[in-house]
Formats: C-alpha cells, sequence, structure tokens
C-alpha cells in the first residue's frame, strides 16, 4: 500500500476517477439526486472498484484523504453548475465511517462545503464502511454535527455486512439505500420481500426516503414503482456519469 505522499501523487495523476450515479424519483422517473462512485485507474488502463482497496486504505489510515479530494471535487462541480445558474441537484459523497469518526476531518468537511459557498443539502454524505465502526457515540457526534451545518446522512449499502438493522436504533442517519442483492432477494424470496416490505414501512413511519439499488431492468423497475415516493439507481435509468455528461445532464442536455 502507499505511503502518503504516494496516494497523493496517485490523486495528483488522476488515477482515481470520480464517476455520478443519479437517483430517480420512482414515481416520476425524473433525476432527483446523485452519488459519487470512485474507480480507480490501473497500469493497464482499466477502471477497477475499490472494493479491495477501501479496507486497506481504512487500515492504514489513508481513506481520509482520499474521502476529502473527492469532497473538494464535488464542491467545485457543484460550485460551477451554480455558477451557471442551473439547479443544484443533492450529491451524496461516499464517505468512510473512519473518516466521519475523526473530530478533526468533520470540521474539514464542514469548511470545504463552506469555503464554496453552496447552499445547504447541496453537498451530503453517503455513509460507508467495510470495517466495523469505531464508536456509536463517536460517530454520532459527527453525524450530528454535519447535520446541523445542512447536510444529509445516507446510510450506503444497507443488507451488506456492516449494516444491519441495528443502525435504525444506534446512528442518526436521514436516508436509507438498501443493495441491489437484498433487492434482488427480496424479488425471489417471500421471506425477503416480507422484511423489504417493513424496511419501507419503518423508513416512512421516520420520515426517510429509501434508495433502492440495482432497477437494471423494466421487471425490476415494475417491482418497485408502487413502493411510493422514493428513489431508485440502476441501469434501467442509464450509466453512471463522467464530470461532464453529469453537467451535461443537469443542463437537459441529453448525449
Amino acid at each position: 500500500m502507499w505511503t502518503v505522499s504516494e496516494l497523493k501523487k496517485q490523486l495528483k495523476d488522476e488515477r482515481f476517477q470520480v464517476y455520478f450515479v443519479p437517483h430517480y424519483d420512482i414515481g416520476t422517473m425524473e433525476m432527483c439526486g446523485a452519488e459519487t462512485l470512485v474507480l480507480y485507474l490501473t497500469k493497464e488502463n482499466t477502471l477497477e472498484d475499490l472494493s479491495t482497496m477501501l479496507p486497506v486504505l481504512e487500515e492504514n489510515d489513508l481513506v481520509s484523504i482520499l474521502d476529502l479530494w473527492v469532497l473538494n471535487k464535488v464542491c467545485r462541480i457543484q460550485q460551477e453548475i451554480f455558477r451557471r445558474g442551473l439547479y443544484i441537484y443533492p450529491i451524496y459523497i461516499n464517505l468512510s465511517v473512519w473518516t466521519v469518526c475523526n473530530p478533526y476531518h468533520i470540521y474539514d468537511i464542514v469548511l470545504e462545503q463552506k469555503n464554496f459557498r453552496l447552499p445547504q443539502k447541496t453537498i451530503n454524505v453517503a455513509l460507508n464502511t467495510t470495517r466495523p465502526y469505531l464508536s456509536v457515540s463517536g460517530l454520532n457526534q459527527g453525524l450530528s454535527f454535519l447535520q446541523k451545518k445542512g447536510m444529509e446522512i445516507m446510510l450506503s449499502q444497507f443488507g451488506s455486512e456492516f449494516t444491519t438493522s441495528g443502525f435504525f436504533s444506534e446512528v442518526c442517519f436521514d436516508k436509507l439505500q438498501i443493495t441491489a442483492h437484498f433487492l434482488k432477494k427480496a424479488m425471489n424470496s417471500e421471506r425477503m420481500e416480507i422484511i423489504l416490505n417493513h424496511m419501507i414501512m419503518l423508513s416512512d413511519s421516520l420520515n426517510m426516503t429509501i434508495v433502492l439499488d440495482g432497477i437494471d431492468s423494466l421487471s425490476e423497475y415494475q417491482y418497485v414503482k408502487d413502493m411510493g415516493r422514493h428513489c431508485a439507481r440502476g441501469d434501467f435509468f442509464g450509466n453512471k456519469l463522467t464530470e461532464e455528461e453529469f453537467i451535461k445532464k443537469v443542463m437537459g442536455i441529453e448525449n
């Protein structure tokens, strides 16, 4: 794994690339926001996800450098959209729990948004982890501070190993993203479907929006379209977008 200086060089050389995965209103099928996706450009010029890299970055206390770099990049994009007088869709930036648990980084996150003078809720946090979180108390303090500063918190990838139902009673968040794996199991299992429906009812009761991941086909869209005013993402709506493609979409220019 890299040292701090080596990681910063990788960032400077644009080996990490930021894409945007739009969220769509299930009822209207209109874009209602987006979420960051960071991929790594290998020496063979192929793009790889960070599933194997993130645990090592967290373990070596390097993940916050990547997180804050992504935050800065997204703030610059939102500032450009704001400068053009366009509607600013909320963007959820995937941040590691290990970054959010650090009070110094919490202040860095808030100051970054403040420096760009962006409206509230245009930069939000998608809470992500590949390892057990450090401290519920520390995590909640960080999230509460961000919420008070006008950011929404989305719990990413509910249904994965480290995001269990315990988060509902332990962690304060505003939005819930359900994994594609969870959704597809619900489509083929009566038991999982009951659990999914109760998760949606629970979220409605807590005034939270759900983002259903993995809507890749018409049949999957038809399965979720009557689940209320929630959001969805997946290949059915379109592919991930580059920075340029995302700005064009905000402008109403279709490729």
